[in-house]
């Protein structure tokens, strides 16, 4: 990247975090430099004609489809032409820039696709008189560092319609917007590119990880092993000095009842929760957990233990019941909470650590799965946990697999740490960048950059 220098004369905005601007800069709202808002909506989630179950459907866009790229191509939703009436939607044509109002405030993203919004996104059309569609689109993406100030809400950041139009905008005369635009078109091209590609690395590594931990604990250590039939259909061989076993006869469960308030008659508690388990592999005193109380038959029953095994029971989606979390450090203030199963191991039977990674399979995992009920949360009954089947190999083999796999997830866990640090300091990079750009601190109009497609 060449060395940029600042503009040769600038004015005050008396905008405190704007400061001055070049001289030649026009200070403006939002409004003035857009030829058309389109608001949008959500057709009732109760009606199934108003959603499309294939491709023939009329794109819907939330706000997770936005959070994935600053290029939005696909969506995970489609409605229907009764969907679109219901609300009276107007589709948006490719090409407009997409705004977020409500959660990733100020998030922007170029719509690649025709489709429809809902309501927390305005999509926003450029006036081509005054602005220039990716200079906007880089505007608005640093404005993302400021809007909070204009949210409307003392609670849940958010804002409105109306102050989407007030917005300030710093216009420089269009040739300048185009060569602004060009030139952070080449450089966050290349930025994007590299932090897709590391986050397609993260992913490789994750299904790595995840296929490791399932043929271990499925076919153990030693590759020339002899294998028999397991007699259960999608656990498929194991070797042949191996037991299978429901979770039952290995470990003793225990579904927590302590809740998050704090009583006076109580004791206080630290409450291991659903995120604290969800979000990590391994639970120690040194987390941060939340403050309760609990009655001492319930500390009692549900302080956790060094090597017990946690399970999330209920969750909004299927796919996130069963999801362990080992015990690596326990405290006497630190119990298990609402939501979760507390499993602790026969010592004569089953090592904890080995128990964690056999929950940790996609085999094991499948059973929880097919075992979850409900329709808008799901859940694990206490038969359904118990129910599950374990493949067994002896004690001695189990602390050698939990070994192997605790030295192996260690570096692959390694590797996706410094891949996704990357990706932040890119993303970082790139904010920076785009500020010191359209603020005005440093000037690209002699810059000889290829027209890069946005």
């Amino acid at each position: 990247m060449p060395k940029l220098k600042p503009y040769p004369k600038y004015k005050p905005t008396n905008i405190q975090w704007l400061g001055n601007v070049p001289e030649h800069w026009e200070v403006c709202r939002l409004k003035y430099c857009v030829s058309q808002f389109i608001s949008g909506g959500t057709p009732s989630t109760d009606n199934p004609t108003y959603w499309s179950d294939d491709s023939s459907g009329t794109p819907w866009v939330a706000i997770g489809d936005m959070t994935r790229s600053y290029h939005l191509r696909d969506t995970v939703k489609r409605i229907t032409p009764s969907g679109l009436s219901s609300k009276k939607l107007t589709i948006i044509p490719a090409g407009t820039l997409l705004y977020s109002m409500y959660a990733s405030l100020g998030k922007v993203a170029l719509l690649q696709i025709d489709a429809v919004v809902n309501q927390a996104i305005l999509g926003i059309i450029a006036d081509h008189r005054r602005a220039q569609r990716d200079f906007l689109r880089y505007w608005l993406e640093f404005m993302q560092l400021h809007v909070v100030m204009l949210s409307s809400s003392s609670t849940q950041d958010n804002l409105n319609a109306e102050k989407v139009r007030g917005m300030t905008v710093c216009l420089p005369p269009l040739a300048e917007q185009r060569a602004i635009a060009r030139y952070l078109n080449h450089i966050t091209s290349r930025i994007d590119t590299y932090t897709s590609n590391k986050r397609k690395l993260v992913e490789l590594l994750k299904e790595y990880r995840q296929a490791l931990i399932h043929q271990t604990v499925t076919r153990g250590l030693n590759p020339n092993v002899k294998l028999k039939p397991s007699g259960i259909q999608w656990l498929g061989d194991i070797p042949q000095h191996w037991e299978v076993r429901r979770l039952r006869d290995v470990a003793d469960m225990r579904v927590s009842n302590v809740d998050k308030h704090v009583r006076e008659d109580e004791i206080p508690v630290r409450l291991c929760n659903y995120v604290d388990v969800y979000k990590n592999d391994y639970i120690d005193d040194t987390m941060a957990f939340m403050s309760a109380t609990a009655t001492p038959t319930e500390i009692e029953r549900f302080r956790l233990e060094r090597h017990d095994v946690l399970i999330t029971k209920d969750s909004e989606t299927w796919d996130d019941i069963g999801v362990p979390s080992l015990v690596t450090q326990p405290a006497p203030d630190l119990v298990s909470g609402y939501h979760l199963a507390l499993l602790r191991s026969r010592a004569d039977k089953i090592k904890g650590d080995y128990l964690f990674r056999a929950l940790q399979s996609t085999s094991l995992a499948y059973q929880f799965h097919i075992e979850a009920k409900g329709v808008t949360r799901y859940g694990l009954s206490q038969h359904g946990i118990k129910s599950v089947y374990l493949p067994l190999p002896p004690l001695p083999e189990q602390r050698a697999i939990a070994d192997y796999l605790d030295r192996k997830t260690a570096k692959i866990d390694t590797a996706i740490d410094l891949a996704q640090r990357e990706i932040e300091l890119l993303e970082e990079y790139r904010t920076r960048l785009i500020a010191d750009i359209v603020t005005e601190q440093l000037d690209v109009r002699d810059q000889n950059i290829p027209a890069t497609p946005a």
